[in-house]
């Protein structure tokens, strides 16, 4: 692996999207042992996090400002309260509160995917089966919220993450219980998302969210919001008058999502009538033939392919301690103290107090159960509560767990279910659009690293790659990773991408023609022969096998890999006979057309049956336009925003230089900015002479156009730590170009000695052909578009 040398100990990994605890972190929130921060905001912090079972957890704690507060606390009840009593296919599970806990927490199942904002912005919108799995995933989920009598009232893209198992809503923060009868203290929602009548004053109701949800299919399938796009008061003004724009809602869809859209709510279908009639477009079983979300996982499992976990994805390692506090340490933990006893008559207690509809009994029974002590880390009526989940329960100040452990779930359709009868589908794991069903018992890993030829000075390019392994295997803990090295005793299969495919050959060498389909290499990336791999059969060197790998084409969920098994050099043990040199059985499969190559070191037969099930995605064209400058063509979305000026460039000294050309590229179509206010709205720019001149830029510094610190855009994503600089080549088409990473700083306001933050900018600079493109938040997919760049010879 190459890794320059420090002296300071590897960081802790994350998963994509997370960024580190800080110090002032606990280890552990009630029974959740901590990974990193998903984010954080004036309300308090979301947290990643891993029960006892290991599950990926979304933990919010609210800021202790406003714990402090006793009617934040109590909407911080409400809203725990609700979430308990939803149960869907297409919502996270609620997993547990303890709203009345130093620092209130409330746990969920975390979620890993895109959202559908962030979906059609860098992938593009849904079309066919994809489109209906997700207009039926999201009514479901409506449905079995207004089924429990709750109104979400912020149903929009940003509030759906289109996960692996299909779409979920999220976000249940100012979602309101229909029993309300107190007066709504304004109407909340965000504009083009709330329906007409919410406008006028008129209480949400189900048939509100209905609205929303008709625009968010109209978003998913054309990559704009019914009233298309602009400021709040263009877009209020739209929804009260305009008729909703349905130009690219498939003609199936098209009725439906009129009727969801219609101005009178009288006229909107139920979110249970919208879902059912999803189902029967789908040509999902007629109702009264099997249950209807049945129907949906079976709809899900069929057409819900090329999906990727992306935020959340990678090692999900807990923070040091932290096992110790949730496996009964006495040391403390945020919310509660550590475990002392079990809550044996909890359920009755507080059973009785929800059966009573008071909360004293539910309050008292916990009481009796739990006595003075507390349970693995919880407050005191945290454990009497676990065995049931009530409105009645949150309220007494108790922990409450969710449908995942109390069982009686509240079905949108009036039928009854047992938790226990419920088909379990496996895990599905998505990388570069194969979907595969994970075994029982198996562990799926992320890693990013960087590939190349390591003798030689760079340049190196970084791609994730995926690892997969079989339960029950203590040498699989604590692995790092890496795909250079194979001597790991943890019995796996790698499955790599392009960059594994170019690099992973002996020595480095491609695996694309003298590979896996010549049969000449075997995979071995690296200088020298690699330490053979642990707990294998070893075989002494035999030059009559050399080279001789038995090739051949087999299936892979429809798609044709080229398939090689022979013997791979490897470096003997210390007990190998004679030679140091020795040999050991390796498997190859290549799918060329897919640039997805897969090893197996070990000879797990098992995951033969898992790539012949494997499933793909439909590789999808994007939209792109052709955008022309200095004789360099690149291929852009075509939602981007080009903007080509022409300006007249000075000298730091005010001294007229030239007039020349430049591009401002917006980059994000759901943004409502404009140029003239530029700050907020994320792009690239693409420079030439005139720019490079009168920054006097060179490779060596970062680039100023502004002359000093700027005011700190929330797009550039800036922070207190300075990013990592960098310094190296990347490509533009055929030519390597400068490729810098500075850290620059900005002003978090305009008043004096205010702190500084900095923001990450990176640039790509041609001198020859004096073209310069810069990067100030961190574009998604523009190194990749500049590599397929086309120059002039």
């Amino acid at each position: 692996m190459h890794t320059p040398e420090s002296d300071s100990p590897s960081p802790r990994p994350l998963p994509e999207g997370f960024a580190p605890l800080e110090p002032a972190d606990p280890a552990a929130i009630g029974p959740f042992a901590l990974v990193g921060r998903v984010g954080a905001g004036g309300m308090g912090t979301v947290y990643g996090a891993l029960d006892r079972e290991g599950r990926h957890v979304a933990l919010k704690v609210v800021h202790p400002r406003h714990a402090a507060d006793p009617v934040f606390r109590e909407q911080f009840v409400r809203e725990a309260a609700l979430l308990a009593r939803v149960d869907a296919e297409c919502a996270p599970a609620f997993l547990g509160a303890d709203p009345h806990a130093e620092q209130p927490w409330m746990a969920t199942e975390f979620v890993a995917g895109r959202t559908l904002s962030g979906h059609v912005r860098e992938l593009g919108t849904l079309g066919g089966d994809r489109l209906l799995s997700f207009a039926a995933g999201t009514a479901e989920a409506l449905s079995a919220v207004h089924a429990t009598g709750i109104v979400h009232r912020d149903v929009k893209p940003a509030n759906v993450i289109l996960a692996l198992a299909g779409p979920r809503l999220l976000d249940f923060g100012i979602a309101r219980d229909t029993r309300d009868e107190t007066a709504e203290a304004g109407v909340f929602g965000t504009p083009g998302w709330i329906a007409p009548e919410r406008l006028e004053g008129v209480a949400a109701d189900p048939r509100s969210d209905v609205f929303a949800w008709g625009g968010l299919v109209v978003y998913a399938a054309t990559g704009h919001g019914p009233f298309g796009r602009g400021d709040t008061a263009t877009l209020l003004a739209r929804t009260r008058e305009a008729e909703p724009d349905l130009d690219g809602v498939p003609e199936e869809l098209r009725s439906l999502v009129a009727r969801a859209l219609e101005r009178d709510p009288r006229g909107r279908p139920s979110a249970a009538e919208a879902f059912a009639e999803v189902l029967a477009l789908a040509g999902a079983a007629a109702p009264g033939q099997e249950a209807a979300r049945d129907r949906l996982r079976a709809l899900l499992s069929s057409a819900w392919t090329g999906f990727e976990a992306v935020r959340g994805a990678g090692p999900w390692v807990a923070a040091a301690g932290s096992v110790a506090l949730l496996s009964g340490s006495s040391a403390a933990v945020a919310g509660g103290g550590a475990f002392t006893g079990a809550a044996s008559g909890a359920a009755s207690g507080a059973a009785s107090g929800a059966a009573s509809g008071a909360a004293s009994g539910a309050a008292s029974g916990a009481a009796s159960a739990v006595g003075a002590g507390t349970v693995a880390g919880m407050s005191k009526a945290t454990a009497a509560l676990v065995a049931v989940a009530s409105v009645t329960a949150v309220a007494s100040g108790g922990w409450t767990a969710g449908q995942l452990y109390n069982g009686e779930p509240v079905w949108p359709f009036g039928g009854q279910e047992s938790v226990a009868e419920r088909s379990v589908e496996p895990e599905r794991i998505e990388y570069r659009g194969m979907s595969i069903a994970l075994p029982e018992g198996w562990t799926a890993e992320f890693v990013e690293e960087e590939f190349g030829v390591f003798s030689d000075p760079g340049p190196y390019t970084t791609e994730e790659w995926l690892v997969l392994y079989p339960g029950g295997q203590e040498a699989c803990e604590g692995v790092e990773w890496s795909y250079t090295e194979g001597a790991t005793g943890c019995r796996h299969v790698k499955v790599l991408g392009p960059a594994g495919i170019d690099y992973g050959g002996e020595g480095y060498a491609s695996m694309r023609e003298s590979g896996v389909a010549g049969g000449q290499y075997s995979f071995n990336p690296s200088g020298d022969p690699r330490p053979c791999p642990e707990g294998v059969p070893v075989h002494p060197e035999d030059r009559a096998r050399i080279g001789q790998w038995e090739r051949e084409d087999r299936d892979a969920g429809g798609e044709t890999a080229a398939y090689a098994e022979g013997r791979a050099v490897c470096v003997a043990p210390a007990d190998a006979a004679s030679s140091d040199l020795a040999y050991h059985d390796q498997r190859l499969w290549l799918l060329d057309d897919r640039e997805t190559l897969v090893v197996d070191d070990y000879g797990i037969e098992e995951f033969d049956a898992v790539l012949a099930d494997a499933r793909w995605s439909e590789a999808e064209e994007e939209d792109t336009q052709t955008v022309e400058y200095r004789g360099m063509a690149l291929e852009l979305p075509a939602e981007w925003e080009v903007l080509r000026e022409e300006r007249t460039f000075f000298t730091n000294d005010g001294i007229e230089l030239m007039d020349d050309e430049w591009i401002r590229v917006g980059t994000d179509p759901d943004s409502s900015c404009t140029f003239d206010d530029w700050l907020d709205c994320p792009y690239v720019e693409i420079a030439g002479p005139g720019a490079i001149s009168a920054d006097e830029l060179t490779e060596d510094a970062p680039y100023y156009p502004a002359g000093g610190a700027v005011l700190c855009s929330p797009a550039m994503g800036a922070t207190a730590t300075p990013p990592r600089e960098e310094q190296t080549l990347a490509p533009i088409g055929e030519r390597m170009a400068y490729y810098r990473v500075w850290s620059m700083p900005c002003m978090t306001s305009i008043e004096p000695n205010t702190p500084l933050n900095y923001y990450e900018q990176r640039y790509w600079l041609l001198p020859e052909s004096q073209i310069l493109v810069v990067d100030d938040y961190r574009t998604e997919g523009l190194a990749e578009i500049l590599a397929d760049a086309d120059l002039p010879e």
